[in-house]
């Protein structure tokens, strides 16, 4: 009997041993997190999707925050951080800007105190996107290969 669970001990010890030593590779790959993503182009300030932050560019008021991914295609990465409750964020109590990773960082597209939208028409692939200011007429901003510029300004 003892003979037997020595064998079998000895095969299980084999099994793992060559399981550890296999050399084929995980294909998986991971996307960053929108947290992660957050972290790198708030310099660390913003620390979840969701949440709440003293913000120095709010003359250090707590602002709440909501970060979303933002699906412009061309695989380039996009978030729009929304902030909101503060009277430093404006009339409507709330700043949105867009944010896209481009050459390994993040660069600020533009600031609104509307609500950023993705539009469903694309410039060189890349998807438009709207600002509604509150009023009948949205913004448009269009993808310039390396950046968004506004193509149609609300009065």
């Amino acid at each position: 009997m003892h003979s037997i669970r020595w064998a079998a001990a000895c095969a299980l010890a084999a099994t793992l041993a060559a399981c550890a030593s296999s050399t084929t590779t995980s294909t998986v790959t991971t996307q960053p997190s929108v947290t992660t993503w957050a972290k790198e182009a708030s310099g660390g300030l913003l620390v979840a999707e969701k949440g709440s932050v003293v913000d120095p560019a709010c003359a250090n008021q707590r602002v709440d925050y909501e970060v979303q991914p933002l699906e412009i295609g061309h695989q380039i990465p996009a978030i729009l951080i929304v902030k909101s409750g503060s009277s430093c964020l404006g009339k409507a109590g709330q700043a949105s800007e867009v944010f896209v990773k481009a050459g390994g960082r993040w660069t600020s597209q533009f600031k609104s105190g509307g609500d950023v939208r993705l539009l469903p028409t694309r410039t060189a692939g890349v998807r438009d996107l709207g600002v509604d200011a509150g009023s009948s007429c949205t913004s448009e901003w269009h993808w310039q290969g390396s950046a968004y510029e506004i193509s149609k300004r609300c009065p």
